[in-house]
C-alpha cells in the first residue's frame, strides 16, 4: 500500500472505529489536504498525465471512497429508520 493511501485508510478505520454513530458515519470525509491532492490526481487523470504508480494510487483512493458507500448507506438508512 502506499503512503496517501494507508494514510487514508488508516485514517478513515480510526474515524469509524471511534465514532460508529450513523451521525458520525455519514459526516466522514477526507481531510483538505487529501481532498486537494485527489483534485489534482483527478485533474492530471482528465489530462493523461500521471504516471502508472499515481494511476494506480488513484485507483486504490477511489477503491476506499467505493468501500465508504455501503455503510455511509446503512448508517443513512438506520437514522431514517429512527424518524
Amino acid at each position: 500500500m502506499n503512503a496517501i493511501l494507508t494514510t487514508t485508510f488508516r485514517s478513515l478505520m480510526e474515524y469509524l472505529a471511534k465514532r460508529a454513530t450513523p451521525q458520525h458515519v455519514l459526516a466522514y470525509d477526507s481531510s483538505p489536504e487529501q481532498q486537494m491532492q485527489l483534485g489534482d490526481m483527478l485533474d492530471r487523470n482528465a489530462d493523461a498525465t500521471l504516471s502508472a504508480v499515481e494511476r494506480l494510487e488513484l485507483a486504490q483512493i477511489v477503491f476506499c471512497n467505493d468501500a465508504l458507500t455501503q455503510p455511509k448507506e446503512r448508517a443513512q438508512a438506520s437514522l431514517y429508520r429512527r424518524y
